[in-house]
């Protein structure tokens, strides 16, 4: 149910961004899919990301090293 609704909100957001971005893009670039195929490209890479991560034992994820590191690669970013 909780990957659903991941699924959801990252189509809504996508759509959101083509949405808002459509005209600009156009009178900017000449390329009115240039935003989305941008944000589609991102989101796709992240949904693979999560099928990856949701493969692994969530217990795995609580041993210090692995958390100190997670907190070390998103502080550094």
């Amino acid at each position: 149910m909780l990957f659903l609704a991941t699924l959801l909100l990252v189509a809504v957001s996508v759509v959101m961004v083509y949405s808002a971005s459509a005209v600009w893009a156009f009178k900017r670039f000449n390329q009115p899919y240039l935003f989305l195929t941008k944000q589609a490209m991102w989101a796709a890479l992240g949904i693979a990301v999560l099928r990856v991560i949701m493969k692994i034992d969530y217990r795995h994820y609580r041993q210090p090293a692995v958390i100190w590191t997670i907190v070390g690669i998103t502080s550094s970013a």
